[in-house]
């Protein structure tokens, strides 16, 4: 005489089974934060000694595959001329940011007030900063969270 199972035995099993597998590797990258510094010279980058801009607007904006400008976040630089750009759930449909298969840039209009920065207050254009992925973290809230910064800035410029 052999042993009947349950099928109820036999799902309970099953849902144990699929509750305890790890799905971290299925997990989309949603969220990111950008973090960058412009400083007081004639392309922003900031070489060791210079002075941070305090009140900074950027920006970072995509381009989509159908062309259209997409931006994705917006901050004001702090006292020390650095900004951190949330991107809370912003990555989902644009998850190819990070990768680099769509163009984005973090910009800077110009010019800028000349009592914070003369340099650039005398120029008209913008700064654009390239976005690179430095890191990938697990967060027990946001789940996969992106580190992203600009390496450095590129002044677009025309003189007055």
């Amino acid at each position: 005489m052999g042993y009947k199972q349950s099928p109820a035995l036999i799902v309970a099993a099953l849902l144990l089974l699929a509750t305890a597998t790890p799905l971290a590797h299925g997990q989309q990258t949603n969220s990111g934060i950008l973090t960058a510094r412009i400083c007081c010279t004639s392309t922003g980058n900031c070489p060791p000694g210079s002075v941070g801009i305090p009140g900074v607007r950027a920006s970072l904006n995509c381009t989509t595959l159908l062309g259209n400008v997409v931006m994705l976040a917006e901050g004001v630089s702090c006292f020390t001329g650095n900004f951190k750009l949330g991107l809370n759930n912003a990555l989902g449909s644009l998850g190819s940011l990070a990768s680099g298969i769509l163009p984005c840039g973090v910009f800077v209009n110009l010019p800028l007030n000349s009592t914070v920065c003369p340099i650039l207050s005398t120029v008209d254009g913008v700064l654009v900063g390239v976005p690179r992925v430095v890191n990938t973290i697990v967060d027990p809230v946001l789940g996969l969270v992106r580190n992203i910064t600009v390496l450095a800035f590129m002044n677009t410029t025309i003189g007055r």
